[in-house]
């Protein structure tokens, strides 16, 4: 189960828009921030790993390469996996919802972030 707006966004049943600041946040923070985050009434986030996030990239879409009416109120911007690089361990894998491309960047690194969680 995947957040349908970006992470500290909510989402509004009755305009069916996200609303709120999308903050960019630290590897770290992005780790924290899955672990305090009760959307929808669960406590079970985790940032996804980099399979995960590739998983809802939608390659026939540009700027940004996602399906926007399943997930709302995406950044045209790099997308926290909780992957670490194998050959340098202070960077971690991101996407790019823009281009679809993803690269590795600095932990300390501002970028934003989408949740993810498995059904028990």
């Amino acid at each position: 189960m995947w957040q349908r707006c970006s992470y500290s966004q909510t989402y509004n049943t009755e305009t069916l828009l996200c609303e709120g600041s999308t903050p960019a946040v630290t590897w770290q923070e992005a780790l924290r921030g899955a672990t305090n985050d009760t959307t929808a009434n669960y406590d079970d986030w985790q940032v996804p790993n980099i399979k995960e996030l590739a998983s809802i990239l939608e390659h026939s879409c540009t700027e940004p390469s996602i399906n926007e009416v399943v997930f709302l109120g995406t950044k045209s911007q790099n997308y926290w996996s909780s992957t670490s690089g194998v050959s340098s361990m202070s960077s971690a894998w991101v996407y790019q919802f823009d281009s679809g491309l993803n690269s590795l960047r600095p932990k300390t690194s501002d970028v934003y972030l989408r949740l993810v969680r498995y059904e028990k």
